[in-house]
Parts: structure tokens; C-alpha cells; sequence
């Protein structure tokens, strides 16, 4: 990931957003989970999940450089066994992993300025409960809700979701599109820091290596997984305009083939 060097401010514009946006969603336990200072600072890439919505941050795994022979052979990761591995980081090289990819975030519905992000806990306005489904459990999100990931977890996969939440909140959809394949102005990517403070929104510019969301991404699965992932499959699975993110970086992985590439979308 990208060194705080890489983010430039930038300021284009200062706009104050609505009354909603400074509401309990942005409480102190909630920025809390976020060691990075989102969604005031920048915070791309990969989180796993585990059960009842609970997340981190994916670690960088091993990755082989050319120029150093040390990184040719698996170096031990430290864990005693996959399932101390799992508890710590919700992630197995061994198994079987899906990833999501969200759409765009400028909508009423969620986006940075209300603390809120995609997870795999779905409310039951959205999830009402059908035949088989289990009742409330302590822990969840909210009243109501149901774990999306619970079954996929059940079968021993891997649950991960891509955020660029902070590059998808834009007024207009098209423009937060065309960042998925390239850098219009060529000026770097526009994101918005989000200050719950003073609930206000600064466009900010990434200036990182990567010249587009696409490229973030697979750069974001490589360093996710590494490049000694053994899992028998990888999936991925796109919404909105998240399904074109996750057919562009499947495509770059497949290019470069890496281990990690998804067998299915």
C-alpha cells in the first residue's frame, strides 16, 4: 500500500454535507474500528470477515521479488497452526476465498460521510428472514440483520470485501466509473476525506503508483494474498458498477498470472 508521502491535499473544494451525516453512525466506537482514521484519512484495499460482521484489515502477505532470492522460498509466518492464523486474521492461504466488490457510494443509502460502509451483515429491511433462517444473535449490527457470510464461512472459505468507498463517493456515478480505468486529468484520483469533527469533506488526490482503481485492486489481492496462495478456488463477486472493477482487476491478475486470479465471477 501507498506511503503517507503518496497523498497529497489538494484541496479543490470544502463542501458541508447534511444533517444526517453527524448522526450516532459516527461515533467514537465506530472510528474506532478503523486504526487507518477513516474517513478522514485514505483507507483502500482488502478486509476479511468472520462471523457476525466482524473485520480486519488484511495483512501483506509474502510476495516474490525478482531481485531478492530470499523471497523465492515460503517463509514461516509465525502462527503455530492455520487455526491460530484464521482467529488472528480471518485469513487461511488454504482455503477457498470470494471477495466483494462495492459499487458506487454517492447514494442516500451509505457512503463515508456517514460512517457507514458495506459489510456482510444485511439489515432485515433489505433480508427479510425466509424459511431455514436463524433468529437474532448477540452481536449483530443491528437488530434483525443477517449474516451474509455466515454459510460461505460454514464451508470454510474466505470472506473479503474490497473497499474504495472513498474514490466511489462522488455527486455523479460516471465519475466515480471512469476512475476504475483510468486517470482523466491525469492528476491523480479524486477521494473524499470525510472529518466527522466538523462534518465536512475535502477532495483530496491519491498520487500513488497505481493509475486507476483497477490497478489499486489487483495490486491490493497480490499483496492480500501474496504470492503463495494455495486455496483451490477464488471468486469474485461485483455490484453496480463494482461487477466492471471486479471484471478489470480479474483481468490484470489473469495477465500477470498470479496465483490469486479468480476462477469465477
Amino acid at each position: 500500500m501507498p506511503s503517507i508521502a503518496a497523498l497529497r491535499p489538494d484541496e479543490m473544494s470544502l463542501q458541508s454535507v447534511d444533517d444526517d451525516a453527524d448522526s450516532p453512525a459516527c461515533s467514537s466506537e465506530v472510528l474506532g474500528m478503523y486504526p487507518s482514521g477513516w474517513p478522514a484519512q485514505l483507507d483502500w484495499g482488502i478486509y476479511w470477515f468472520g462471523p457476525q460482521g466482524q473485520f480486519k484489515k488484511a495483512k501483506s502477505k509474502q510476495q516474490v521479488q525478482l531481485t531478492d532470492p530470499s523471497s523465492w522460498v515460503k517463509r514461516d509466518d509465525g502462527y503455530a497452526n492455520a487455526t491460530e492464523r484464521w482467529n488472528a486474521e480471518f485469513y487461511d492461504p488454504s482455503k477457498n476465498t470470494v471477495i466483494f466488490f462495492h459499487g458506487w457510494s454517492g447514494t442516500s443509502s451509505w457512503f463515508p460521510q456517514r460512517c457507514q460502509r458495506f459489510t456482510t451483515m444485511c439489515g432485515k429491511s433489505l433480508c427479510p428472514r425466509g424459511k431455514g433462517e436463524q433468529g437474532n444473535k448477540e452481536g449483530n449490527e443491528e437488530e434483525g440483520s443477517i449474516d451474509l457470510a455466515e454459510d460461505w464461512l460454514r464451508a470454510g472459505w474466505n470472506v473479503g470485501f474490497f473497499y474504495w468507498d472513498q474514490f466511489a463517493d462522488e455527486p455523479c456515478m460516471s465519475d466515480a466509473e471512469q476512475k476504475l480505468w483510468f486517470d482523466r486529468r491525469g492528476n491523480g484520483l479524486r477521494w473524499a476525506s470525510y472529518v466527522p469533527v466538523n462534518a465536512s469533506t475535502v477532495w483530496r488526490r491519491y498520487l500513488g503508483d497505481q493509475m486507476s482503481v483497477s490497478e489499486m485492486c489487483a495490486a491490493g489481492v497480490k499483496e492480500a494474498m501474496g504470492d503463495f496462495y494455495s486455496g483451490g478456488t477464488v471468486r469474485f463477486v461485483g455490484y453496480s458498477i463494482g461487477a466492471q472493477l471486479a471484471a478489470s482487476c480479474a483481468a490484470k491478475l489473469h495477465q500477470e498470472q498470479h496465483v490469486a486470479a479468480p476462477q469465477r465471477m
